[in-house]
């Protein structure tokens, strides 16, 4: 009843109308200003027990092989085909 008879009167008028568009545009700066802040941090580990032979190996790949660089290779010659068999 409340709702009916009130609020819904006071959203109808031209103030309630400035001031639901209002809060909705607030709403959604917050919300693309959120989603602009989210970082991903996702590993796999996350889903493993920490007991498991799996997640032990992965933890200890990671700390003693994955701390170097990724290689970059460049190709001085781009007439050769690297899939041909005969390369």
């Amino acid at each position: 009843m409340f709702l009916r008879e009130k609020v819904a009167k006071e959203l109808f008028t031209p103030t309630g109308k400035i001031v639901v568009i209002f809060i909705y545009i607030v709403g959604t700066i917050a919300a693309i200003y959120g989603c602009s802040q989210v970082e991903v941090d996702f590993k796999i580990t996350y889903f493993i027990k920490e007991g498991a032979n799996s997640y032990n190996f992965i933890t200890k790949n990671e700390e003693y092989f994955a701390s170097g660089f990724s290689p970059v290779i460049y190709i001085d010659n781009p007439e050769i085909d690297f899939t041909s068999v005969e390369s």
